[in-house]
């Protein structure tokens, strides 16, 4: 029985004595949304730890580090900062100490929690770093700037008014129209694979493609694209530009992510008030993130009534999105060797103003290395475009 008790003895050794310490990696995003780098991290009992060289390196400061004394000294230009182990003051440019969480000291690198690195950044520069958790990423983001309505319309073309004139007008009879929104865009980057492969990339090529086949194919249904270049469109102009064209089908396209590199599979999303199971939930916050990281709303603006209230109309239509949904599915899956992943609800923010059947579609996984690899090359991307475009078809002939 001996060896049984060393067994249990070092098993409880390990349980005891030895913190779960994982290593892995985050995204640095610049401002206008392109990945700057991969940070290494460190997690601890699910707090995310960064690695100070590799974050400062990654913005050109000058490393100084004593592996003796445990002590780092980061520079650029007249902005430095000080770091040693188990200290929690920082020196910042020579005169100044700022509190923090004593850095953690791991195989000749130290550590900061991400939220730690966030406000040191925050207060001590004119830059703004944001921390997404849904999609573990670190942004540099604009500072926040109030314009007026007149202001906004004279920095961003109508791209409504400019269909109703010159699309519309050409035509004596209104036609069957489609809204395709790309998800993300501009310094939104939204998922990013393995490789550096971005969301918006990926879903702004299917949506170009799917506008196209639907035009070339199918002369009684016309398209919309929310945007066709790579740009910022906050969450509840898209919906808008649908609500003010009296558009009859509302489609996002998407690209999903996950911690994990092993989910794979499309799925589509219509809106409801709950998340249908906890993948749903994360979808949801992942792609509800947007609103504060971009848009500054708060939480409490998110869990309001006036949240609640916009469901209740965005769902009216539920049935038809459903239908629709069911149909994407059914042909990307005849068209597709990858899984479906079937209908899902959830509170998305993208949605929630839609006042016509409306679908988010998760084109794939950009976390799964194969399928970012798929979702990377023109023909896939065509495969997606023909299947969703043939759905959007077989719903016109069933319903219209």
């Amino acid at each position: 029985m001996r060896w049984i008790e060393k067994v249990l003895l070092i098993v409880f050794f390990i349980t005891v004595f030895v913190s779960p310490l994982a290593a892995g990696s985050l995204d640095l995003i610049d401002v206008g949304g392109s990945l700057t780098r991969e940070i290494g991290i460190r997690e601890i009992s699910g707090e995310i730890l960064v690695d100070i060289y590799d974050f400062f390196s990654s913005l050109d400061y000058r490393i100084n580090w004593s592996s003796r004394a445990e002590r780092m000294e980061v520079k650029n230009g007249e902005r430095s900062y000080n770091f040693h182990s188990g200290t929690h003051r920082v020196l910042v440019g020579g005169n100044r100490l700022f509190d923090l969480s004593p850095p953690f000291f791991d195989n000749q690198r130290l550590y900061l929690p991400v939220d730690s690195i966030t406000r040191l950044i925050n207060q001590t520069t004119e830059e703004k770093l944001v921390w997404n958790s849904s999609r573990r990423q670190l942004q540099f983001v604009e500072a926040e700037v109030d314009r007026s309505a007149d202001e906004y319309e004279q920095l961003h073309e109508d791209p409504v008014r400019r269909y109703l004139e010159e699309e519309m007008a050409a035509s004596e009879e209104r036609e069957w129209l489609v809204v395709i929104d790309p998800g993300h865009g501009g310094r939104d980057p939204g998922a990013i694979g393995p490789t550096g492969l971005m969301e918006k990339e990926v879903v702004l090529n299917i949506s170009l493609k799917l506008a196209e086949k639907i035009e070339s194919r199918y002369p009684n249904i016309r398209t919309f694209l929310t945007l066709d270049k790579d740009e910022f469109i906050p969450l509840h102009n898209r919906t808008r530009m649908a609500n003010e064209l009296e558009a009859d089908l509302f489609i996002s396209i998407h690209a999903n992510g996950h911690h994990s590199p092993h989910p794979t599979g499309f799925e589509m999303f219509i809106l409801s008030g709950e998340a249908t199971d906890p993948s749903a939930e994360q979808l949801a916050a992942t792609e509800n993130s947007v609103l504060k990281q971009y848009e500054g709303y708060q939480q409490q603006e998110l869990d309001g009534l006036v949240w609640i209230l916009h469901q209740l109309r965005g769902m009216v239509h539920t049935r038809e999105s459903e239908a629709l949904a069911k149909l994407i599915g059914e042909t990307m899956e005849q068209r597709s060797s990858t899984p479906n992943r079937g209908i899902k609800g959830a509170p998305l923010w993208v949605l929630k103003d839609a006042q016509m059947p409306a679908v988010l579609v998760e084109t794939g996984f950009l976390s799964n290395p194969r399928e970012e690899e798929r979702l990377r090359t023109p023909a896939y991307q065509q495969e997606l475009a023909d299947a969703i475009a043939r759905a959007v078809y077989r719903y016109w002939e069933r319903y219209y």
